[in-house]
């Protein structure tokens, strides 16, 4: 509950200065800690907004944390499966482009 508590207040302030690539980094990290929580659908949404962000907001993971979102993007497409994933998915990107329009 921590966790999800910091990630939402990083994630306000972001909004608030207009930072995008600090969006970004911020729904990467919600997306993987939802998916440890098995919350597969929300991560989904949320795996789908960071990625919709990070080229338009120049954000770059490390190798390693790049590796890591990738391997739980996938373990959360195998839980929901790949219609539910996708669905989820692309109605996070959407809502992600949304935000890099602000």
């Amino acid at each position: 509950k921590e966790a999800a508590r910091l990630f939402r207040e990083a994630l306000e302030l972001r909004v608030e200065t207009g930072n995008v690539e600090g969006i970004t980094l911020c729904l990467a990290g919600m997306a993987q800690l939802a998916a440890t929580q098995a919350d597969y659908e929300r991560a989904a949404r949320l795996f789908g907004a960071a990625q919709a962000l990070f080229v338009p907001a120049g954000a770059r993971l490390s190798p390693f944390d790049r590796a890591d979102f990738d391997r739980t993007m996938a373990s959360t497409r195998l839980h929901l499966g790949d219609p539910a994933f996708e669905a989820a998915w692309s109605q996070g990107a959407d809502e992600g482009l949304g935000v890099s329009d602000q």
